[in-house]
């Protein structure tokens, strides 16, 4: 059964640039089903913003940036959902939720581009899915890549959504997230020191007003050691034709949600 399953996956996982070299025994195909699932499982315990200005927004700056991942030619939905805290989280499948707080507290649209690509990096390198294959191992997750269990996609689904459905990455995770979401920033026109701005923003509101970025630091571990290599990389790295920022519009959205 093992060597089926490892014959299976070796035919069945992709070979981007970005995971060529991660265990991963999810196709993309199902990523995306279970991202699907979770997204129907998740309906029932967040509310989403009811404005359609809100939500078109958000998802027009996220396709601008998926637009340079490697998993640009797959489906991705940005979410805003009702809730104070200053956060974001994404869940496998190329879904993105921003908390209605996050959008309120940046005070630029690079700087919420650059919360965007970090999320956004999360998805592309697949670290969700990474961590399933590792809890699940060979012999369960390889029943669905031959095609044996067409249900276990929703019980892993339930099971996420039971255990709390934001993933709690790890630090070499979040580095290969900055890493990957700095080079979308530049390749999308924006200042890749973007995300600096943003990590710094809630440093500075972890001493102000610690409850508000709780639930980020609990998922994102942060430290000022991290937020200066980000900024040093970002230093390092060539934008091209720069993207330009529409404050008003941003202004417009902010002001939609308060």
């Amino acid at each position: 059964m093992v060597a089926a399953v490892l014959s299976a996956t070796a035919c069945t996982v992709e070979q981007q640039s970005v995971n060529r070299f991660d265990f991963n025994l999810f196709p993309e195909a199902v990523e995306w089903q279970l991202g699907d699932q979770l997204a129907a499982e998740l309906a029932d315990s967040v509310v989403v913003v009811d404005d359609e200005a809100v939500q078109t927004y958000i998802q027009g700056l996220g396709e601008e940036l998926v637009a340079h991942t490697d998993l640009a030619d797959r489906p991705w939905v940005f979410t805003v959902i009702e809730d104070p805290s200053v956060n974001a989280f994404a869940i496998p499948g190329g879904r993105v939720y921003v908390h209605s707080g996050l959008l309120e507290a940046v005070v630029s649209e690079h700087e919420l581009m650059g919360v965007l690509a970090h999320e956004v990096a999360h998805g592309e390198a697949r670290h969700a899915t990474e961590q399933l294959s590792e809890r699940y191992g060979l012999v369960l997750a390889g029943s669905f890549v031959l095609g044996q269990d067409p249900g276990l996609v929703e019980q892993i689904a339930a099971e996420i959504v039971a255990a709390g459905v934001t993933a709690k990455f790890s630090r070499d995770d979040e580095r290969e997230a900055d890493r990957l979401g700095l080079v979308t920033l530049a390749e999308a026109g924006v200042p890749p020191a973007s995300m600096a701005e943003f990590f710094e923003l809630l440093l500075a509101r972890q001493d102000r007003r610690p409850s508000s970025v709780e639930q980020f630091f609990d998922t994102h571990p942060l430290t000022a050691d991290r937020v200066a290599d980000v900024r040093t990389r970002s230093a390092d790295i060539t934008v091209g034709e720069r993207r330009p920022e529409d404050p008003a519009m941003l202004a417009r959205i902010q002001q939609r949600l308060r």
